[in-house]
Formats: structure tokens, C-alpha cells, sequence
């Protein structure tokens, strides 16, 4: 163990030369990881070195030149590619030497770093967490609690990549960008990593995902595209969201949304053109609303305010689907593998021709909400002038 350094993040960005990278090492080191550490000690708790190479491989090696410890993966726990690198395609076969590595891991978290991974890794500092792995393994966690990022290993990625439309998702991120405008106004969901004005001690930010097609970064999606695409999937456990307030303009009613029921899809591949239809049910529990008139014990207002989020979420993951279709023509919904159901042999899903045809693919959304709990306040809260 004493011999060993303990690489825990790695990052690869395109190098000054078409023929090499740069790759970012991240070194743990577990003694400054002890709870008695102060803060100012656990913010030198890893050591980060970065090297231009021709390969991954030849990396490890170049890098022992001034780490006196051997370098190995088998705690690595994130790979962050930047922007640039997963533009040029073949993203596995770039990284075909860490997957081939026997202490490389696939359940590694796989990450789309806009701009410079090396830049992301130097910038990023936990201040909740010292053990700056633990960090991104929490962050990543929260797909199912929010939605706005998806989850995905390195084995998703190629098992994705290697399916009918060869499309897969990844976790976006950035650094946050400086921006001396006002207050951000409108849904803060429908925006990328590093454009949220979110003041604090660390500048990185996970919100977003990039779609591959082919293993190449074709486009990027917003945390709320990323929502719908995971309501999908049927893996969003629950979010938060509000609709404008049926009875009074300008005001809002705030909700909790679970996704009990996985979603309902069914597709027919054989039709011309391809029809798929779409249900997700979600339970809804109402967080707050800003009318004073109206109490929340009324049926015909809560029915209302049901019809306003279906009508909401529908008209979002319309546009979602339409993206997919339109801009991106790539199905990174994975509705594939509902349709490959339908062909008992390799020959019949050959003649589907899913990839080509999803583009044209007729799809029916359809959401259902239902308001089960409105909270332990009966009537709506009144101030003094009400």
C-alpha cells in the first residue's frame, strides 16, 4: 500500500497536437482524510498533475517523473472527457487502453466537462466533503431526486452506445461563468452547467446531460430536457415544480411530483411510419400556492390545478421529444429497447431500421397527475392586511 499513489479522478482533454492528450491525475492522499484534519489542511488532501502524452497508456508512466509512488486506477471513481475531446468521435476507441485495464472499473462515473476538464478538476473544491471522490459520487446521486442529471457509468455508456441507435447520455458539467447581469427569472431548470448564477465557494456545477451518438458529443441537453428524457425512463423517484395559478394571474402553485408507476410505452415498429405512444402518471403534492382567496380543500381548484401541470409537463416533454427528433435525430429516450420486444430474431430488428426511421416516428404523449396530499395547512395563509 505504501508503494502505491491512489488515483481517484482523471481527466482528458485534447492536447496542442492532433496526435496527443492531455490527461489530469488526481491523487488521493487518505492520511489528510482523518476527521481531526482542519479545513485549510483538507483542501491539500489530493495532488493534481497533468502531462501531455500520445496515449493514456504511456501516461501513468510519464507521470511517476515527479510522483514518487506508482500510479494506479483501481480507485479511480470519475472520468471527466471535456467538450472538445468528445467531439472528435470515438470516445471508447480514444479510451481503449483504460477500458482494457484490468484496474480500470466500468462502474467509474463517466462525465462531459464543458470547456477544459483540467481546469474543471483544479476549480472544483468540495466544501462539504474532503474526500473529493466522495463529492462526485454524492452529486451524482441525486438523478433520482431531482432529475436534472443523469446517472451514468462507464458500462452504461458502452452498453448504450453499442445498442440500435448507438445513442447514450452523460453527466454535464462546468465551470460557473461570470456574469455581472441581474437576476436570472424564468425556469432555472432549463439551462446547462456553468450558466446558473449560483453564488458560493465552489464554481463547478453538475446540471444538464450530453447526448452521444456513435460516441460523438452530438448536442447538449438542459436540466429539464434531462427530466423528461429521465421521466421516460421511469427513473426520477421525485422533483419539484410549480404551474402559474389557475385562478389568479401572476400568482404560482408550488408542487412535489413522485413518479410511482413506471411510465406506460408502447411501440409499434412494423407501421410506416413507426408510432409510439407515451403515458407517465405522477403523484403531486401541493408545496405551497400564493392565492389567499382560494382554500386548497376545493375540488374544483385542485381538478384545475391538475389539468394546468399535465398541460405543463406535456407541453415540455413534447418539446423534448421533438429535439430528439428534429435537431438531434438520435432516440436518447432508450424507447429501442421497448421496440426491440416486438422481433424475436436479429434478422427481423435488422429490417426495423430504428435508427434511420425514429426521425420520422409518429409519438402521442400523454401525462396524468393526480393531487394527493395538500398538506397539513387546510385553508391558505393570510398576512395581516388580507
Amino acid at each position: 500500500m505504501e508503494e502505491y499513489a491512489f488515483v481517484t479522478v482523471v481527466g482528458i482533454d485534447v492536447g496542442e497536437r492532433d496526435d496527443t492528450i492531455r490527461v489530469t491525475y488526481q491523487i488521493s492522499k487518505p492520511r489528510n482524510f482523518s476527521s481531526k484534519e482542519s479545513s485549510t489542511e483538507a483542501e491539500d488532501a489530493t495532488e493534481i498533475v497533468s502531462l501531455e502524452t500520445p496515449s493514456l497508456f504511456a501516461s501513468r508512466n510519464l507521470a511517476n517523473v515527479s510522483t514518487s509512488r506508482v500510479l494506479t486506477l483501481v480507485q479511480a471513481k470519475v472520468l471527466i472527457v471535456s467538450e472538445a475531446f468528445a467531439k472528435r468521435g470515438n470516445l471508447l476507441l480514444e479510451l481503449e487502453s483504460l477500458v482494457r485495464e484490468r484496474d480500470f472499473r466500468r462502474d467509474i462515473i463517466l462525465v462531459t466537462c464543458k470547456g477544459e476538464a483540467e481546469e474543471f478538476i483544479r476549480t472544483n473544491k468540495p466544501q462539504l466533503e474532503k474526500a473529493p471522490y466522495r463529492y462526485y459520487e454524492l452529486i451524482t446521486q441525486t438523478d433520482a431526486s431531482t432529475g436534472l442529471v443523469p446517472s451514468t457509468q462507464l458500462h452504461d455508456f458502452m452498453v448504450a452506445s453499442e445498442g440500435a441507435d448507438r445513442t447514450a447520455l452523460t453527466i454535464l458539467a462546468g465551470v460557473k461563468e461570470d456574469d455581472e447581469r441581474g437576476a436570472q427569472v424564468g425556469n432555472l431548470d432549463d439551462l446547462t452547467a456553468g450558466e446558473l448564477r449560483l453564488e458560493g465557494n465552489n464554481n463547478v456545477q453538475f446540471l444538464g446531460s450530453a447526448v452521444y451518438r456513435d460516441q460523438k458529443l452530438i448536442g447538449l441537453l438542459s436540466g429539464e430536457e434531462t427530466r423528461m428524457a429521465q421521466l421516460v425512463q421511469g427513473k426520477v423517484k421525485q422533483f419539484h415544480m410549480y404551474v402559474p395559478d389557475p385562478d389568479r394571474d401572476g400568482k404560482i402553485v408550488a408542487l412535489l411530483a413522485r413518479q410511482q408507476r413506471q411510465p406506460i410505452v408502447r411501440v409499434d415498429p412494423f407501421s410506416d411510419p413507426i408510432r409510439i405512444s407515451m403515458t407517465i402518471e405522477l403523484d403531486l403534492d401541493l408545496a405551497g400556492q400564493q392565492n389567499p382567496d382560494r382554500p386548497v380543500t376545493s375540488y374544483e381548484y385542485i381538478a384545475r390545478v391538475e389539468r394546468a401541470a399535465e398541460e405543463r409537463l406535456k407541453d415540455r416533454l413534447e418539446n423534448v421529444v421533438a429535439k430528439s427528433q428534429d435537431e438531434l435525430e438520435s432516440d436518447f429516450f432508450g424507447l429501442y429497447q421497448t421496440a426491440r420486444l416486438r422481433c424475436f430474431t436479429a434478422r427481423c430488428w435488422k429490417k426495423v431500421r430504428w435508427g434511420e426511421r425514429y426521425a420520422e416516428a409518429d409519438i402521442e404523449v400523454d401525462v396524468r397527475t393526480h393531487i394527493r396530499r395538500t398538506g397539513k395547512q387546510l385553508d391558505t395563509v393570510k398576512g395581516g392586511d388580507s
